[in-house]
């Protein structure tokens, strides 16, 4: 359950392959927020973006973020590592997004995609 497409740039041909996984590098915990339509969790940098990506493909059920509502508050910049997108499924596990994401108009730049069939952001969400 998606609110908003967020701009999503890969870093230019040539350049150097960012090393390790952002969810190496997952925060504790978002910028704020109680996870309500009314008073969503704020993410306001990579590490915390990362933080949500760790969560969802944990398939914990209490961290899976289920009808939980996020919004980016600042334009992040992924090319310090690889991105691992949020969810993903094959036709033994699936673990997917089922909250809502508000990109708020900002702009996630230079990811690089860690190698997997679910690319984006987002690799599986319902």
């Amino acid at each position: 359950m998606l609110a908003a497409f967020v701009p999503l740039t890969a870093s230019a041909d040539g350049e150097e392959a960012p090393q390790g996984l952002w969810t190496d590098y997952a925060a504790k915990s978002f910028a704020g927020g109680a996870g309500t339509k009314e008073d969503p969790y704020r993410i306001a940098s990579a590490e915390q973006l990362a933080l949500l990506a760790a969560d969802v493909n944990s398939g914990v059920a209490h961290k899976t973020h289920t009808k939980e509502y996020f919004v980016l508050t600042e334009d992040i910049d992924l090319g310090a590592h690889r991105w691992t997108p949020l969810g993903y499924g094959d036709c033994i596990s699936a673990k997917s997004f089922t909250g809502y994401f508000d990109g708020n108009g900002h702009v996630l730049k230079n990811a690089v995609i860690q190698n997997n069939s679910y690319a984006g952001l987002f690799g599986y969400a319902e």
